[in-house]
């Protein structure tokens, strides 16, 4: 058996280095080949420019699963980063009557398109596939908008630290630096906007998509910077710079977690809303950290954080850190993907 990882970026720009390496570590012991398939750009960046970005990505899908099926032989395994790959390859098998596995990761939501849940109800419920969600809730949304009846067609595994960004052990509180609130969406901009509101001398830094963070608010205080279409590195930068990073989420839909990861790689807090998926980041030290959907304990608790001595701080964010340190791991995420393979 050879597995075969299934990336969405270039090598260059491969963001999922610590899946490889993981991966050839782990099988290496088995004897395994580990084959990374990398496309030829950013899929994620053209698939959000129109029509003919989300038609390059297909094609570009379609070229990556061909050879696939072309390298690979019976019993072999793809990992699929994303179910649009997964949903070109399984059809490319069922045409081609070729007999492989696939462990499909990054199943965030049910679609609420009809063709859609039904081509993911054909996959989920051909015992060659499984779906891999982020939260287990998540597997519950799943099982009653396609009516799987397979028990086993999902797993739960939590998204990982990247290995590229070391943790922070020098922990320093950036007093008198802004609050940093970024995402493409679910982000509750109208709650963001009421906090700058309430602590009018405190500084506050957005990051967003134009088109949504406007379907949410209409002025923006003075004491608020809002930016759009930011490079990563300048995201992350802002966010490393934080005194806090805020996370208010406008549903129950996981979002966020890569946010929330990259805090506690950087040292820096971060509050968010209390959904199923964001709490099972946040050990017993930390949960006052997670929040509930209303305003005023928002306010409540910057109030707290901005209270907090020098040691009272680092010893939180110490807590928050060294717990997603050692409970999410690329390591402990593969041994989890192996058993995930059908």
């Amino acid at each position: 058996m050879s597995i075969f990882i299934i990336l969405d970026r270039p090598s260059h720009a491969n963001d999922k280095k610590w899946l490889v390496d993981a991966m050839e570590k782990a099988m290496i012991r088995e004897d395994t080949p580990t084959i990374p398939i990398y496309s030829s750009f950013v899929t994620s960046v053209a698939y959000r420019r129109g029509l003919w970005g989300k038609l390059r990505v297909v094609c570009e899908y379609l070229r990556m699963s061909v050879r696939f099926l072309r390298q690979s032989r019976k019993g072999d395994v793809a990992i699929c980063w994303t179910p649009l790959m997964t949903y070109i390859l399984y059809l490319l098998m069922r045409c081609s009557m070729a007999n492989r596995k696939i462990v499909s990761l990054n199943w965030l939501h049910p679609s609420p398109g009809r063709l859609i849940k039904w081509v993911e109800r054909k996959i989920v419920s051909d015992p060659r596939v499984r779906a891999v969600v982020n939260t287990p809730a998540t597997i519950d949304l799943f099982v009653s908008a396609l009516g799987v009846s397979r028990p086993d067609a999902f797993r739960c595994i939590p998204d990982v630290y990247d290995t590229r960004i070391p943790f922070n052990k020098n922990v320093s509180p950036h007093f008198g630096s802004h609050f940093f609130t970024g995402g493409m969406n679910n982000r509750d901009w109208g709650l963001v906007v009421g906090l700058a509101k309430a602590f009018p001398h405190q500084s506050f830094v957005c990051c967003a998509l134009k088109e949504d963070f406007f379907s949410c608010v209409g002025d923006i205080p003075d004491n608020m910077k809002v930016m759009f279409d930011v490079p990563s590195t300048e995201y992350y930068r802002l966010l490393s710079e934080a005194f806090a990073v805020l996370l208010p989420l406008r549903s129950k839909r996981a979002s966020g977690l890569i946010n929330i990861i990259r805090a506690a790689q950087e040292g820096v807090l971060c509050l968010t809303t209390s959904i199923p998926a964001t709490e099972q980041y946040y050990g017993e030290e930390v949960r006052d950290l997670l929040m509930p959907f209303d305003a005023s304990s928002w306010e409540e608790k910057l109030r707290q954080i901005l209270a907090f001595s020098e040691d009272a701080y680092i010893s939180k964010c110490r807590s928050y850190s060294s717990y997603i340190e050692k409970e999410f791991s690329p390591e402990n995420a593969v041994v989890k993907i192996i058993d995930a393979i059908p």
